[in-house]
């Protein structure tokens, strides 16, 4: 390995049967920078925010088409047992989604997912945030304009 390789944070991905690898410079992936699309490349390299393409738009007759990308942060199991769910993230809340994360890796994009659907996730994840001890579910509703 080179020493420019070394110097890189590298992601192995799988996608379908073949395996990419993702190259990105330490430089983005610095603690602390203004710019969301520096944030944005941090996420999608720690895997808090994934693409898509949308396809569901054209299901429920949204528009769309077969080259958009859309962003999203995976919450499965957050608010349902079982299910595959994640929340689209707009360009917008890059920066709020990553300030969220960077105050907790584990349950930051989980919470940012209650924020945004002013929705109490279901009672097992309740409980493991509370033992957490970072975050107050009933505040962050409450900000949020949830009563």
């Amino acid at each position: 390995m080179t020493e420019s390789k070394e110097k890189s944070y590298w992601q192995d991905r799988s996608l379908w049967d073949k395996k990419i690898t993702i190259e990105i410079p330490l430089a983005c992936l610095q603690e602390d920078y203004e710019e969301p699309e520096y944030k944005l490349a941090h996420l999608l390299a720690k895997d808090v925010v994934f693409t898509n393409n949308g396809w569901w738009f054209k299901e429920e007759n949204k528009p769309w088409q077969e080259d958009y990308t859309t962003l999203h942060v995976n919450c499965n199991d957050v608010f349902a047992w079982g299910a595959a769910d994640a929340e689209n993230i707009t360009f917008s809340e890059i920066s709020e989604l990553y300030e969220i994360w960077k105050k907790d890796e584990v349950w930051g994009p989980a919470i940012w997912c209650v924020k945004k659907r002013k929705m109490m996730p279901q009672d097992p994840v309740v409980k493991l945030i509370k033992d957490a001890g970072i975050w107050d579910l009933d505040e962050i509703l409450k900000l949020a304009g949830k009563s």
